[in-house]
């Protein structure tokens, strides 16, 4: 029987090698940085690991003036 905290350390990597991922495959160039938004953006975890894989700083998206938690609902505005 694994760990419940093998696997939630799985799929955080999981999650950031995705990130790292997309980036390279999608994005015509490197960004400065990333932002995280919502859950993510409370996961010293996640947020380790997407600096690690990304090679990016991962400041919360309140540095930008978004808060964190009110991400979706400016898609809506």
């Amino acid at each position: 029987v694994e760990r419940a905290e093998d696997l939630l350390a799985c799929g955080t990597e999981l999650v950031a090698l995705a990130v790292a991922r997309a980036l390279e495959r999608f994005l015509p160039g490197r960004p400065r940085r990333l932002l995280a938004a919502g859950g993510g953006a409370h996961n010293p975890a996640l947020l380790a690991a997407l600096e690690r894989r990304c090679a990016l700083p991962v400041p919360p998206s309140s540095v930008a003036g978004v808060d964190p938690r009110a991400r979706e609902a400016l898609a809506f505005c």
